[in-house]
């Protein structure tokens, strides 16, 4: 039998101890309102795409001012929110509303680009529309604070006897625009239940020359 040599060294597999696996870090909670503000930091990082897109650089200075600015202190305050109701009430007339109201009013300049003819604007005008009466309108009905009044200018009419939005100003146009909504100021709330309209979607409507 041969002799072991005591200074010999280990095998291998018994030099190569097993170590206990490092416990993994969990993942950091995501917070409640984490969806809304994916979709308004979406609108800020694709801020040079639509740049590009918008043919009037005073429109989209206007809205960088109005909206896209805020966007990062809006999502930080947010964040923070936590789960209670006076302060997020507080985050949404405070903070949410004028960027929305922003938005809207972005959008109705968009529209009125692609009325006239502009290729660019009018697949920013779908950009614009899809964000905010799909993504963020989503948003908002998720939390169960309330949906988006949809008003698509140049293509939605004022009605005079059974007004649903605030008329706040007007416009002269040629005849086929008349009564036509040619701009949001601010956008309208409505309740989830039975659609009813918690504030009614401001707005500029055209008027005969």
């Amino acid at each position: 039998m041969p002799s072991v040599d005591p200074q010999a060294a280990p095998p291998a597999e018994a030099a190569q101890e097993k170590k206990p696996a490092k416990p993994k870090k969990p993942a950091p909670p995501v917070h409640p309102y984490a969806a809304l503000a994916s979709v308004l930091k979406a609108l800020w990082m694709d801020r040079a795409l639509h740049s590009d897109l918008c043919p009037d650089t005073d429109i989209f200075r206007l809205y960088t001012q109005n909206s896209l600015s805020k966007i990062t202190v809006a999502c930080g305050k947010l964040e923070r929110l936590g789960k209670d109701k006076k302060k997020e009430k507080e985050w949404v007339d405070e903070v949410f509303r004028p960027i929305l109201n922003g938005i809207g009013v972005f959008y109705s300049q968009i529209c009125r680009k692609a009325y006239h003819g502009h290729r660019s604007s009018e697949a920013l005008k779908k950009d614009i529309e899809a964000r905010l009466y799909g993504a963020i309108d989503l948003a908002v009905r998720d939390y169960k604070w309330f949906r988006l009044q949809k008003v698509k200018p140049y293509k939605d009419k004022y009605n005079h006897f059974l007004p649903k939005q605030t008329l706040v100003g007007t416009i002269p146009v040629p005849g086929k625009l008349v009564d036509v909504i040619l701009e949001i100021q601010s956008v309208g709330l409505m309740s989830l239940n039975n659609l009813a309209i918690i504030d009614e979607a401001q707005v500029i409507i055209g008027v005969p020359e």
